[in-house]
């Protein structure tokens, strides 16, 4: 059996437009490009972890925003794991608070992002209203 080119590239006629200046707004719109999406470079925004907007398929745009922090002022990677809890776990049996080494909010940001655009994508197809 043969494989069609929208088997393999499900989102083949998807276009990403990344509106964010952060590496989860990007991590989320490479893995949707590995999915066929077109990547479209938007303004950044350094206040957002991600906003992207995707278009195309099944009538109209789908906006994904990730706001870094509540307020919406810039903030790094240390601030939100600190924010998060995530150094207080990752410091348990220490004295004193420890960043962990790579970036795993954005990461975790960028790809629930995807999740969320796929799961409103699948509803759509459905026949569900998606905002």
């Amino acid at each position: 059996m043969r494989s069609s080119p929208a088997m393999l590239l499900p989102l083949v006629d998807l276009a990403v437009t990344n509106n964010s200046a952060h590496r989860a707004g990007e991590l989320c719109a490479e893995h949707l490009n590995l999915l066929g999406a077109r990547t479209l470079k938007g303004a950044g925004n350094a206040c957002l972890a991600g906003a992207l907007t995707v278009g195309g398929i099944d009538g109209g745009e789908i906006d994904c925003r990730m706001p870094w922090q509540p307020s919406g002022a810039p903030s790094s990677e240390a601030t939100i794991q600190a924010i998060s809890g995530l150094i207080g776990v990752h410091s348990l049996d220490r004295k004193a608070p420890v960043r962990l080494g790579l970036d795993v909010a954005s990461a975790a940001t960028g790809i629930l992002a995807t999740q969320g655009i796929l799961a409103a994508l699948i509803a759509r197809r459905r026949g569900q209203a998606v905002r």
